[in-house]
């Protein structure tokens, strides 16, 4: 996937679903359907949220990081760190260092360096 297409499948959170495990199952956040049981847009707060306020993501909001969703469990560090980033560096600029990242052995994903990670690991991986 090229940089466009991966910054499109930036999920509400921050989080990168042309990256995920799942997919080659499930599309992403943004899509149509969702076909996974990891993910559940229905249900999901940050996609409710950022689309009752017309944002793109949770890192346009005046309110980031909320106390929301993922913004509170395990993943806090991970979708904290992507958001800020997010916002620093704009959506491309995000993928071009999460695939920098990947070319100098820090991988993406549920076995990947940035996963469970407090917020200071994150940026810190994320500014190289």
């Amino acid at each position: 996937m090229d940089i466009e297409n991966l910054a499109q499948s930036v999920s509400y959170c921050g989080l990168v679903c042309g990256l995920c495990s799942h997919r080659m199952i499930c599309s992403g956040c943004k899509s149509p359907t969702v076909d996974t049981d990891k993910c559940d847009k229905d249900h999901c707060v940050h996609r409710a949220c950022c689309l009752e306020r017309g944002l793109a993501g949770c890192w346009a909001c005046d309110e980031f990081p909320c106390e929301k969703g993922r913004f509170m469990d395990d993943n806090r560090g991970q979708t904290v760190g992507f958001g800020a980033c997010i916002r620093a560096q704009g959506l491309d600029g995000f993928i071009q260092i999460l695939l920098d990242n990947e070319a100098r052995g820090v991988h993406y994903g549920l076995d990947g360096a940035y996963y469970h990670q407090p917020e200071e690991t994150v940026r810190n991986l994320l500014n190289g």
